[in-house]
Protein backbone atom coordinates (compact mmCIF):
# COMPACT_ATOMS: atom_id res chain seq x y z
CA UNK A 1 0.00 0.00 0.00
CA UNK A 2 2.81 2.13 0.88
CA UNK A 3 4.47 1.58 -2.78
CA UNK A 4 0.47 2.59 -4.18
CA UNK A 5 1.12 6.20 -2.10
CA UNK A 6 4.30 6.93 -3.36
CA UNK A 7 3.87 5.81 -6.59
CA UNK A 8 -0.13 8.12 -6.95
CA UNK A 9 2.49 10.96 -5.44
CA UNK A 10 5.22 10.44 -8.27
CA UNK A 11 2.50 10.32 -10.54
CA UNK A 12 0.72 13.50 -9.77
CA UNK A 13 4.05 15.36 -9.29
CA UNK A 14 5.51 14.34 -12.87
CA UNK A 15 1.76 15.60 -13.75
CA UNK A 16 2.18 18.89 -12.77
CA UNK A 17 4.98 19.58 -13.63
CA UNK A 18 4.54 18.76 -17.30
CA UNK A 19 0.95 20.98 -17.09
CA UNK A 20 1.27 23.58 -19.84
CA UNK A 21 -1.72 25.32 -18.91
CA UNK A 22 -4.25 26.45 -15.84
CA UNK A 23 -7.12 24.41 -17.32
CA UNK A 24 -4.64 21.15 -17.61
CA UNK A 25 -3.92 21.83 -14.08
CA UNK A 26 -7.50 21.49 -12.53
CA UNK A 27 -7.70 18.61 -14.89
CA UNK A 28 -4.54 16.72 -13.04
CA UNK A 29 -6.19 18.31 -9.51
CA UNK A 30 -9.75 16.75 -10.21
CA UNK A 31 -7.80 13.76 -10.97
CA UNK A 32 -5.79 12.73 -7.94
CA UNK A 33 -7.90 15.19 -5.47
CA UNK A 34 -11.07 14.72 -6.62
CA UNK A 35 -14.04 12.71 -5.37
CA UNK A 36 -13.48 10.14 -7.00
CA UNK A 37 -9.32 10.86 -7.73
CA UNK A 38 -6.57 8.34 -7.37
CA UNK A 39 -5.31 9.54 -4.70
CA UNK A 40 -8.44 10.00 -2.72
CA UNK A 41 -9.30 6.02 -3.61
CA UNK A 42 -6.62 5.27 -1.58
CA UNK A 43 -7.13 7.06 1.59
CA UNK A 44 -10.70 5.53 1.74
CA UNK A 45 -8.85 1.90 1.36
CA UNK A 46 -6.80 3.16 4.39
CA UNK A 47 -10.08 2.00 6.56
CA UNK A 48 -9.55 -1.43 5.08
CA UNK A 49 -6.17 -2.29 6.33
CA UNK A 50 -5.56 -3.86 10.05
CA UNK A 51 -5.68 -1.42 12.86
CA UNK A 52 -1.79 -1.34 13.44
CA UNK A 53 -0.65 -0.49 9.57
CA UNK A 54 -3.42 2.55 9.58
CA UNK A 55 -1.26 5.23 11.93
CA UNK A 56 1.61 4.49 9.94
CA UNK A 57 -0.16 4.93 6.66
CA UNK A 58 -2.45 7.84 7.34
CA UNK A 59 0.98 10.21 8.49
CA UNK A 60 2.60 8.72 4.67
CA UNK A 61 -0.66 9.92 3.01
CA UNK A 62 -1.02 13.32 4.93
CA UNK A 63 2.55 13.89 4.19
CA UNK A 64 1.90 13.01 0.15
CA UNK A 65 -1.59 14.68 0.35
CA UNK A 66 0.64 18.12 1.37
CA UNK A 67 3.24 17.59 -1.17
CA UNK A 68 0.74 17.08 -3.87
CA UNK A 69 -1.30 20.85 -3.03
CA UNK A 70 1.77 22.74 -2.31
CA UNK A 71 3.09 21.83 -6.11
CA UNK A 72 -0.44 22.22 -8.04
CA UNK A 73 -0.07 25.86 -5.72
CA UNK A 74 3.22 26.70 -6.79
CA UNK A 75 2.56 25.21 -10.00
CA UNK A 76 -0.58 27.71 -10.63
CA UNK A 77 1.30 30.83 -10.01
CA UNK A 78 2.93 30.35 -12.87
CA UNK A 79 0.29 30.62 -14.72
Amino acid sequence: MREQFLQVKNEALSLIIDASQRSELEEIKIQFLGKKGKFTALLKSISKLPLNVRPQLGVLANDIKTTIEEAFARRALEF
